[in-house]
């Protein structure tokens, strides 16, 4: 038997399946060290991979135009400063309260999510920015419905979800206004806590 299992260890492996262990272990290492690096990555939900369906730029501003800008602002804002996004500390207790409390019509639909694909997060520190451009852009100033009741809030969540899933697939494009371009400039800027800030100005000055 110890024979057999000697040989068993010695057979020769596929070669296909010898190469899919070996990018199966780099891609395990690379998943590592982005971790060491980046303590904040983990899967975004999406609005794909919630609802279903791949959304379209057209898709997130037919919800954003029909949005008040400064209710949608305050709202964006908020839940980037409450989920310390800018700390690069993965918190996902952190992210579902935030995320239950602003959206708890759909715990169920963040439940089943969860139970899929395992810890997510709604909210991140580059995807935030990104809507908050659109929500610019897109959302009208004077008019636009007040956030005032769940269905607004669900549409700007909707949105929200978008901005996950296509802001990494951006395109670029003429920028037709002094707003647009700069909210263009808002996925770039980095954040610093009040308690960082003078650490991370130091830091950054050249010597």
């Amino acid at each position: 038997m110890d024979t057999n299992r000697g040989q068993w260890l010695c057979f020769p492996l596929d070669a296909a399946l010898v190469n899919d262990m070996r990018v199966a272990t780099q891609w395990h290492q690379a998943i590592d060290s982005l971790t060491k690096i980046s303590p904040n990555w983990g899967t975004l939900m999406t609005y794909a991979t919630v609802f279903g369906r791949w959304p379209s730029i057209h898709d997130l501003e037919e919800r954003l135009r029909t949005l008040n800008r400064t209710d949608a602002v305050r709202v964006v804002a908020w839940c980037n400063a409450s989920t310390h996004t800018w700390q690069l500390i993965r918190d996902n207790a952190l992210d579902q309260r935030v995320r239950d409390l602003v959206f708890p019509f759909w715990k169920a639909q963040f439940q089943r999510w969860t139970e899929h694909y395992g810890e997510g997060f709604v909210f991140h520190r580059y995807t935030l920015p990104c809507l908050l451009r659109h929500v610019l852009v897109m959302c009208p100033p004077d008019s636009g419905a007040r956030l005032n009741s769940s269905e607004r809030v669900a549409t700007l969540g909707e949105a929200l979800l978008m901005s996950n899933d296509l802001s990494a697939f951006a395109s670029p494009k003429p920028l037709p206004t002094d707003l647009a371009v700069a909210a263009n400039m808002l996925p770039n800027t980095e954040y610093f806590s009040q308690e960082d800030y003078d650490r991370e100005i130091a830091r950054m000055v050249p010597k």
